[in-house]
């Protein structure tokens, strides 16, 4: 302006960590210099939400040239690693491992750039029936994970909302069996809700059965 001062905006570009100089050259004067420190960032979680088994890819900017980046999930340290590139940025994938319900921080650890973090919602999930058909009086077996830790868990099957009674582990985990009781034939829900997590839910087919013939033999008539 008419006394020489001057404001300006722009977006920090991909660079790599550390300090930056920032340079202001004007056409009739000299140049000034500043500097911008460029911190770490994991800027991309996809998906963001999801169950155990889930392929997550993270990418990250901010790192130093080539750094050696450790990714550690949770309670699990170093699920992933990658390289930096010439610009600072890096790509990753893993698969979620099995941890209990709930938001999770991704941590990706740079040699030289220090840490950045994000998020990941782990859900419940009951990733397990067997059989998943049979008739009144079947014992089914069923397995979860993504609950609470030492979650209380409560099975409803078909139209029994208190089906069984179970507890997850120290890591979102449980396994439970039950018998089919006396419902309408098809396909009804099983749902596994967790007092202090959300409710997941899977199928069984209930199958006709001729269950008693009585007398079993006999005369005409």
């Amino acid at each position: 302006n008419n006394v020489g001062s001057f404001e300006s905006i722009f977006a920090v570009d991909t660079q790599g960590y550390g300090a930056t100089t920032i340079m202001a050259a004007g056409v009739n004067s000299e140049k000034a210099e500043n500097t911008f420190h460029i911190l770490p960032a994991i800027y991309r979680v996809s998906p963001a939400v999801g169950t155990v088994g889930t392929q997550v890819s993270i990418s990250g900017t901010g790192y130093a040239i080539n750094d050696s980046i450790t990714i550690v999930f949770g309670n699990k340290s170093g699920i992933a690693t990658a390289t930096a590139a010439g610009d600072g940025r890096f790509e990753a994938g893993f698969v979620v491992d099995t941890q209990s319900f709930g938001t999770t921080t991704i941590m990706a650890l740079g040699v030289t750039a220090g840490a950045a973090a994000n998020t990941y919602k782990i859900l419940p999930e009951l990733y397990s029936v067997v059989p998943n058909k049979g008739t009144v009086g079947t014992m089914i077996t069923i397995k979860g994970s993504g609950y609470a830790a030492m979650d209380a868990i409560t099975i409803a099957f078909g139209n029994n909302t208190n089906r069984k009674q179970t507890t997850a582990n120290t890591i979102g985990c449980f396994e439970t069996s039950f018998t089919v009781d006396m419902q309408g034939c098809g396909t009804v829900s099983i749902i596994a809700t967790g007092a202090s997590s959300m409710a997941a839910k899977n199928y069984f087919v209930i199958k006709p059965e001729i269950y008693s013939v009585a007398p079993s033999t006999g005369t005409v008539g």
